[in-house]
């Protein structure tokens, strides 16, 4: 987590766009769509600061 210079609360991302296209920026296909799933809900959230995005398996 990442702290702004003149205040210590934390850095939010308000601009987050997901990547679109043939592209790979991870290891292979299954981790870039977990990547781009998580871009996307953080591309359509109402209110990001408040976003939470629960994880598991299955």
């Amino acid at each position: 987590m990442s702290l702004t210079e003149k205040t210590n609360k934390p850095e939010i991302l308000y601009e987050v766009k997901a990547q679109r296209g043939p592209t790979l920026r991870c290891k292979g296909w299954k981790q870039e769509s977990i990547l781009r799933m998580l871009e996307n809900n953080m591309e359509n959230a109402e209110i990001p600061e408040l976003l939470v995005i629960y994880g598991g398996n299955g």
